[in-house]
């Protein structure tokens, strides 16, 4: 198997711990965190925001600091960050350090999308560019749909701090995973000197047809037609 599709199932678990895990999540916990530290509806709204205006800031700055630092690096940075923030959100006593925690969290997860999906583009020729950047993409729903099944059985094993646990969950395994980001993924095919993936040698009837006319020319007659008779 060609490196650059070990990018794109980084890029995958990369976006699910960004996009699944450090932002999505929110609305699966809201419930049992609203009621565990007595937050009114403004003020989860503003906990939410929180987590959109720190992503807000990073995305505008993360393709410069990609072209600077290189995108691995500022993917490993983020995802430490997300899984830090995550983790802090459990400690959450207020609505203001939940706000900031929160924040903290989107200034973790805002600096993913932009370096990971340009990865693609350099490990990737334009015929199957589209293909891995869609797949990339996948990890935003596989996160999502990872927290729906699981956060609710650990919330509910334990009881009203259950929602503590859930935060604690996701950021533990953000972090870690943190580094398998940082072992797989390069920032360009010469770190594992190969060629980005091209586009492959035409195939089917259009091949069969090129060689079969190519034999017509050189064959003696001067490219008159073969007898089909029996």
């Amino acid at each position: 198997m060609h490196y650059a599709w070990i990018i794109v199932i980084t890029g995958i678990l990369a976006f699910m711990l960004a996009h699944g895990f450090g932002k999505m999540s929110y609305a699966v916990i809201l419930p049992f965190m609203k009621d565990g530290l007595s937050l009114t509806y403004t003020q989860v709204g503003l906990i939410a925001s929180g987590n959109f205006i720190g992503y807000l800031v990073i995305s505008v700055v993360g393709g410069f600091l990609a072209s600077r630092f290189g995108a691995r690096n500022i993917i490993f940075l983020s995802l430490l960050v997300t899984g830090v923030g995550l983790f802090l959100t459990g400690l959450s006593d207020s609505f203001s350090f939940a706000f900031v925690t929160r924040l903290i969290t989107g200034l973790g997860n805002g600096g993913v999308p932009v370096p990971m999906i340009t990865l693609p583009a350099i490990w990737f020729s334009v015929r199957k560019r589209g293909l891995a950047m869609g797949m990339v993409n996948m990890g935003v729903g596989l996160g999502l749909s990872l927290a729906g099944l699981l956060l609710p059985y650990c919330i509910s094993y334990y009881g009203p701090e259950g929602w503590k646990y859930a935060w604690y969950l996701m950021g533990a395994t953000v972090f870690a995973c943190s580094f398998v980001c940082y072992a797989l993924l390069r920032d360009h095919p010469r770190e594992k000197r190969v060629n980005h993936v091209r586009r492959g040698r035409p195939r089917g009837a259009s091949e069969f047809a090129g060689k079969y006319y190519a034999w017509l020319r050189a064959a003696p007659g001067g490219g008159r037609e073969p007898d089909m008779e029996a």
